[in-house]
């Protein structure tokens, strides 16, 4: 779960991510956000999806 200094969530990680090894977590900050459509995914994760469009947040994660 991705969530701003006062413990507010903004986004969750894919379940695929994993933090770099052997790395510390440093900083991060909301890169962007994009709209995202259904019509974007995949057709065989359509039936899936709940929306039609939704925003997502992209992080840029610092490791060190």
């Amino acid at each position: 779960m991705i969530q701003d200094v006062l413990g507010r969530p903004l986004g969750r990680m894919s379940r695929a991510y994993s933090t770099p090894e052997g790395c510390e977590f440093r900083q991060g900050e909301v890169g962007a956000i994009i709209c995202w459509r259904k019509t974007d995914s995949k057709e065989e994760f359509r039936e899936r999806i709940r929306r039609e469009e939704w925003e997502v947040v992209l992080p840029e994660l610092v490791f060190g």
